[in-house]
């Protein structure tokens, strides 16, 4: 019977106002054939999509869950009660 390999990786992406382009960078990036779409889910769905055509491993992508107290947006969340 054959050994397994395993691996995990995380990859840390530059704040979202990092990756934002203004618009004439956006057509610069798009006619030198660079991605345009910055967004997270833009590059996890590049990453599935290469992921998918490799037939050697299984990858799975996906996004780390929500931390308690925090939006997924980086802001804090919270709850207003009201009691009378």
């Amino acid at each position: 019977m054959g050994s397994v390999n395993s691996a995990f990786s995380i990859i840390l992406l530059d704040e979202y106002a990092d990756r934002r382009v203004c618009p004439v960078e956006w057509i610069t990036r798009k006619v030198k054939g660079k991605p345009t779409d910055l967004r997270h889910t833009a590059i996890l769905s590049k990453i599935r999509q290469i992921a998918g055509n490799t037939k050697e491993a299984s990858i799975i992508v996906f996004s780390p869950p929500a931390i308690n107290g925090m939006s997924m947006m980086g802001g804090f969340e919270f709850q207003m009660l009201i009691s009378g």
